[in-house]
């Protein structure tokens, strides 16, 4: 499983000639049968003007014809189309004398920063290409990190964490491999390679990353392990390594992909799947938004969801993390599966938008059809506060053809989460509703998709299971149900097809 969704304080840097969307968008990147054992996922997106997006098309191949093989390679396209998926000019990236492994992608200011590996028959490489927006080659730079006899099994890198620092694009690549443990590269204002730490002492080890983020007094990186952090200078030299006091009850707060925004006194504004206890000490696993010390521990939840989730979520975007500041407030993205529920099941991402104090401003949250499963790699919010997701999803239930059913996808949402639903037309399965809630103060309003004709059945019930409302009333698929009279607190929806239970989700009247 791989790791999006799309927005921070970072983007507001990366994206300086960024053009505002002039509607949401859903363009479904097709698994067009490059080979007969190859998934496909788009690994980057962003914006280039109102019309045209840039992404990065990965193909991934496996042994056996197999979705679950060993992967034994990978192909990668660049690409420059409009949203509606017509492309105007398309790269395969490639080089003649080296195989070229799995490559990420990051928008910084005007260019684009494409990353990754690259193998000879005796030696591993570090790729780093920098395009223009016209996706013209403007500088390439090939590193050597090892020998092949230093491991003959290695596939490249894995989940690269993207930020920016002190102006200058900063990217930190983690894997099992004790080889790319820990690499930092660091990129000048022209988008061009400037350092990195390959070369690091003898008997290194490194760290399996979790998150990196800046200190608060812009002296040194630090980066946030599973069982320490670790400090870098500006220059990427290693200062220090701090190990967790075992004594606390959670050292490092937020499982993998969490986001830290330095904030003030020495804190972090943090992002994150974390564990969770009611006053009945029942556990869950929730995404919290709330403050962090120095040490990256989080000290204060400011906002905790009521989303029950389930073992097989994954939270933020994997490459950016879901924690963004806009010009008008902070935004989120998240994504998880319902508790309860198995693989062959949908999950739901959540897009939240929180004013500078963190009260929540509005939330909707995207309800797959059962059995599709979206995994959302990177995302970034534009200077006009609109999201940009791009990853993969599945249909698991039922599984077609393989290798068919695995594709990408990028998603364009305006600055109030439109469009309401993904789905494109009456053989599309992806999102089937969205919600608008968090909190609530006079409607509950979910959206279907204009091409789904049931007639979903929304009932309303308090926590004691008192039943409040039903209603079947869809005006052009908006569902908008009064609770203006409700008394302020949590309440709960529940979304029918006759018996059948779609979807049940709390709301939180204000």
């Amino acid at each position: 499983m791989k790791t999006n969704i799309i927005f921070i304080a970072l983007f507001l840097a990366f994206n300086s000639i960024c053009y505002a969307q002039n509607k949401g968008f859903y363009l479904k990147v097709k698994n067009d049968g490059l080979t007969p054992n190859a998934t496909t996922g788009v690994e980057f997106a962003t914006e280039v003007n109102e019309n045209e997006i840039i992404y990065l098309q990965n193909y991934y191949i496996y042994e056996n014809d197999q979705p679950f093989a060993k992967s034994i390679g990978n192909k990668t396209y660049l690409v420059r189309s409009d949203k509606d998926g017509n492309k105007s000019k398309e790269i395969f990236i490639q080089n003649d004398s080296l195989k070229f492994l799995l490559f990420y992608g990051i928008r910084d200011r005007d260019k684009v920063v494409v990353f990754g590996t690259a193998v000879s028959e005796d030696s591993f490489y570090v790729i780093s290409r920098t395009y223009d927006l016209e996706l013209n080659l403007i500088h390439q730079d090939v590193i050597k990190l090892s020998t092949a006899e230093n491991n003959k099994d290695w596939f490249g890198l894995s989940f690269p964490l993207f930020n920016c620092f002190d102006d200058k694009l900063h990217i930190c690549f983690s894997s099992d491999n004790p080889l790319t443990k820990c690499l930092l590269f660091q990129y000048d204002e022209n988008s061009q390679l400037l350092k990195h730490n390959i070369d690091k002492p003898a008997g290194w080890d490194g760290i399996t990353v979790k998150a990196f983020s800046i200190t608060p007094d812009n002296k040194q990186i630090i980066v946030l392990g599973t069982f320490s952090r670790r400090y870098y200078d500006m220059d990427l030299k290693y200062n220090r390594e701090d190990w967790f006091d075992f004594n606390e009850e959670s050292d490092s707060s937020f499982y993998f992909f969490g986001k830290y925004l330095p904030y003030e006194n020495d804190t972090y504004i943090a992002f994150g799947s974390k564990d969770v206890f009611d006053d009945n000490n029942n556990h869950r696993v929730s995404r919290v938004l709330g403050i962090a010390n120095k040490r990256l521990r989080l000290m204060t939840p400011i906002y905790v969801s009521e989303f029950a989730e389930g073992d097989f979520s994954d939270g933020p975007p994997r490459y950016t993390g879901g924690l963004f500041k806009g010009t008008d407030g902070y935004y989120t993205c998240y994504e998880a599966v319902p508790d309860g529920a198995d693989i062959p099941t949908a999950n739901t991402f959540f897009i939240s938008k929180y004013d500078f104090a963190f009260n929540p401003v509005w939330e909707r949250r995207f309800i797959m059809e059962s059995g599709v499963r979206f995994f959302n790699y990177y995302a970034e919010l534009t200077p006009d506060n609109s999201f940009l997701i791009s990853g993969g999803h599945r249909i698991f239930d039922p599984i077609m053809d393989y290798p068919y059913h695995i594709e990408g996808h990028v998603i364009g949402l305006k600055p109030d989460g439109n469009p309401s639903t993904l789905s494109t037309s009456s053989s599309d399965k992806e999102a089937l509703f969205s919600v608008q809630e968090n909190p609530v103060s006079n409607f509950l309003v979910i959206n279907k998709s204009l091409n789904n004709n049931k007639d979903y059945k929304i009932s309303i019930t308090d926590l004691s299971g008192k039943r409040i409302t039903n209603s079947q009333d869809w005006a052009e698929g908006i569902m908008s149900i009064n609770v203006s009279n409700y008394l302020p607190g949590t309440y709960i929806y529940t979304i029918t097809d006759g018996s059948k239970l779609i979807y049940s989700g709390k709301f939180i009247k204000i």
